[in-house]
């Protein structure tokens, strides 16, 4: 039994049963550690999400960075959405600015207040 032509190089077939060990090697990077799916859902993410709330109430008017701790851009976009849901679900509003390209939080409210 054949599953077609999905070699790397585009020629012959692979047959059920045996190892393409040049597909394994490139899927290899995407696979997640033990350690990593042993570190899921600790709201490690989410409490990282807060605390940046937090920094940003208590400086108003000062960009606050959005770093999570896996340490890619793919899961500081991540975080950036998770505070920017939890600034609308506390009806934050207007007076926050959210900078996706800079990942950046900035309170502008008391700001505003004060000046």
């Amino acid at each position: 039994m054949s599953y077609g032509d999905w070699s790397p190089k585009g020629k012959g077939t692979v047959e059920l049963g045996r190892v393409n060990t040049e597909i394994f090697r490139r899927m290899l990077p995407m696979v997640p550690t033990v350690a990593e799916l042993f570190n899921r859902a600790t709201f490690r993410s989410t409490q990282l999400a807060l605390l940046t709330i937090v920094e940003a109430i208590e400086n108003p008017g000062k960009a606050i960075p959005v770093v999570d701790h896996h340490g890619t851009r793919m899961a500081n976009d991540h975080l950036m959405r998770m505070v920017m849901r939890i600034a609308n679900a506390l009806e934050f509003g207007k007076d926050w600015e959210f900078n996706a390209a800079k990942l950046t939080v900035t309170n502008r409210a008391v700001e505003i207040i004060r000046g």
